[in-house]
């Protein structure tokens, strides 16, 4: 048997006991006493937890516009407007997203289009779509060993699982 199948099955048992808990403590009122089902014979609102919520009041007094008599003038209200029908805006252009670096041991390739997957083969691979990938920069040689556990040392990046006890393997 394969070591991750117990510990999927760690998780789904725990993950079914969360949601029945879950369901189980939406079904209380906020009294703690059960929520009853109305006996009409229309359909049930969905049982729901009241709560409070206390803001600031704040009393601005406004001031009346009146006449010469003292007779309040009607104020001006805006009348609602349309609200705007939306419109095909443009995507923005790429910019790159990477340019060429002054170092010998990397080498800058272009961003552009390019064809993922074909049609007719393997599911996994289908169907042929035309993806953009941005412009990057990579090495011209693979990382060592050596310089990936200086680049650990120096961020605290976790080891590779293969490395036993955090030390580069022999070969």
């Amino acid at each position: 048997m394969p070591k991750a199948l117990p510990r999927l099955v760690i998780i789904g048992v725990v993950a079914v006991l969360l949601v029945a808990a879950i369901l189980s403590g939406c079904s209380k009122a906020p009294t703690g006493q059960p929520t009853v089902a109305p006996t009409s014979a229309e359909s049930a609102p969905t049982p729901t937890i009241a709560f409070r919520v206390e803001l600031p009041v704040t009393v601005t007094p406004t001031q009346a516009v009146a006449n010469e008599e003292g007779t309040p003038l009607p104020t001006y209200t805006p009348a609602p407007t349309a609200t705007p029908k939306p419109t095909k805006t443009p995507w923005p252009t790429k910019a790159p997203t990477s340019a060429p670096v002054d170092d010998p041991n990397m080498v800058y390739v272009p961003g552009g289009e390019f064809v993922l997957g074909a049609d007719g083969g393997p599911k996994s691979e289908s169907p042929a779509q035309t993806i953009f990938v941005d412009a990057f920069n990579i090495d011209k040689y693979p990382v060592t060993n050596a310089q990936y556990k200086e680049f650990v040392d120096d961020t605290g990046h976790r080891v590779p699982r293969h490395w036993k006890d955090g030390q580069i393997p022999e070969g």
